[in-house]
């Protein structure tokens, strides 16, 4: 129901717009997730819960574009 692209190293620059977002974290990678026209009965909160559960050993900060 959503799209889920490749992770890519986070650089310099993605660093630093994220930490004007208020990310108090360095992050070493990111990768984008885009909503399917057929994406059903899940909101893009409830998948981002769902991403942060299944990866709870680490942060992962979910942000809207």
């Amino acid at each position: 129901n959503y799209i889920i692209y490749k992770a890519r190293v986070a650089e310099k620059i993605d660093k630093a717009g994220l930490k004007e977002d208020g990310i108090s974290f360095d992050p070493s990678s990111l990768f984008l997730l885009s909503q399917n026209h057929f994406s059903g009965d899940f909101t893009l909160l409830e998948v981002i819960d769902f991403i942060k559960e299944e990866f709870s050993d680490v942060k992962i900060a979910g942000l809207y574009d």
